[in-house]
């Protein structure tokens, strides 16, 4: 079986996955790993369609994203599963569900006896309206009965931004 390991190299989440896999590989004989980093090499359905599935970190928006190849095969994406208007409806894909997330750990906070819960990241805002994963954090604090605060960092990530981890910068 032909495996694609479809992961950003550059950042430590891809790389821990990636030793996951290979080790597990290591231990399960049979199986072929073909490794592509999306920012370095194009996917090209040429390329997909020797492959019998697929481990991917990939933005669905991004322009590396191949829609219709991807679209044929088992695909674990170690993403955020966005499944609101997401045009990956139709792949097989392992994730987590970030409003779920969001609900335990208010439900934590409150348990703690927290009164205020809140946000802080990186672009929190578009267009002057809370984007998705923010607006629903929000609406599930406020249902809780907390108060709600929230931090938006300014910037953009850091992961848009590779030389500010080489230069140690605004970290």
């Amino acid at each position: 079986m032909n495996v694609g390991l479809i992961l950003p190299m550059f950042f430590e989440f891809s790389r821990a996955i990636r030793d996951g896999v290979l080790d597990w590989v290591d231990q399960h004989p049979g199986w072929r790993v073909i490794e592509l980093d999306p920012t370095r090499q194009q996917l090209g359905a040429r390329f997909l369609r020797h492959l019998d599935g697929a481990i991917t970190w990939l933005t669905p928006a991004g322009e590396s994203w191949p829609h219709e190849a991807l679209a044929k095969l088992p695909v674990i994406d170690c993403g955020i599963w966005q499944s609101a208007g997401d045009d990956r409806a139709g792949l097989a894909a392992v994730s987590f569900d970030r409003d779920s997330t969001s609900r335990l750990a208010i439900r934590h906070f409150a348990d703690l006896g927290l009164e205020i819960a809140g946000y802080a990241g990186f672009g929190i805002q578009s267009g002057g309206v809370l984007v998705p994963r923010v607006a629903n954090m929000r609406a599930a604090v406020l249902e809780a009965g907390l108060q709600w605060v929230q931090f938006d960092l300014g910037d953009p990530a850091s992961k848009n931004h590779p030389e500010w981890v080489l230069e140690s910068a605004r970290i």
